[in-house]
């Protein structure tokens, strides 16, 4: 607040935008989405007194992040696809990667699996030539999510040690999506021992890195292992009430994506 404040005293609607962004990313984050929506709109308002084309995008791909939560799918695909006919039109390939991982996000929960790889394979292309590691292994997680409910294991298993090469030990949101997924790769493989050592080394990552996103991956899917495979009804339980716990202290963003 203080620093929209300041930006104000300044005159510049840029800053205005930015310190608008800055507000609507806080409350997303906190969970707030109508309040995010509004600093997210108000952000886009200054910006046409003083155009930024880098800041617009990522503006809209904020707002559509905040529509995906709010489970508001005919909108967030509006605001996904205008990030990336943004980032065409004025040839932005670093903004171009980044809607599309996004859309690529956006297609994989809607089921749209065609046109998930075809924006996960445009947005790899480009972090190929631009190399920006955070984006890359987001879409390469969701590349290897996606190859994983189509049943290509190999893929899917090679996507998640390309991406646990980079990250390990640095990057512990995809570092614990890569262990989770790889985990239900041994699985459907029939290897139910390693698939459960990794669920655990997901979990021990989420706990020791106090992460705030996706907390529910790990654990309903080695409390579901436990359940059929080991007949443990004890130990599932005790995972899934922890889970719960958490939602009930920090609210529902604890299993969201951070988009």
């Amino acid at each position: 607040e203080e620093a929209y404040q300041q930006a104000c005293r300044s005159g510049s609607p840029r800053l205005q935008a930015m310190s608008l962004n800055a507000l609507g990313a806080s409350h997303l984050f906190l969970g707030d989405l109508t309040t995010a929506i509004h600093h997210y709109e108000a952000a886009l308002a200054a910006l046409r007194q003083e155009p930024d084309n880098k800041l617009e995008a990522l503006i809209i791909n904020n707002l559509g992040g905040v529509y995906i939560r709010r489970r508001e799918y005919s909108a967030a695909v509006h605001y996904s696809h205008q990030a990336v006919a943004l980032a065409h039109a004025h040839r932005n390939r670093y903004g171009l990667a980044v809607a599309n991982t996004l859309l690529g996000n956006l297609w994989l929960d809607l089921g749209a699996f065609t046109q998930a790889q075809t924006a996960y394979t445009e947005a790899l292309q480009i972090l190929a030539e631009v190399r920006e590691p955070y984006w890359e292994n987001w879409a390469r997680t969701g590349q290897a999510f996606l190859w994983r409910l189509d049943g290509q294991y190999a893929a899917a298993a090679q996507a998640c040690y390309h991406v646990l090469a980079q990250v390990q030990g640095k990057m512990p949101p995809f570092e614990h999506q890569a262990l989770t997924y790889l985990g239900e790769v041994r699985c459907g493989q029939g290897d139910v021992g390693a698939g459960e050592a990794l669920y655990r080394r997901a979990l021990m990552i989420q706990r020791e890195a106090n992460l705030r996103f996706r907390l529910a991956e790990p654990i309903f899917r080695l409390a579901l292992l436990l359940l059929q495979e080991r007949d443990d009804g004890k130990a599932a339980l005790a995972l899934i009430d922890e889970t719960l716990q958490q939602v009930l202290t920090s609210g529902y963003t604890v299993v969201a994506a951070p988009f």
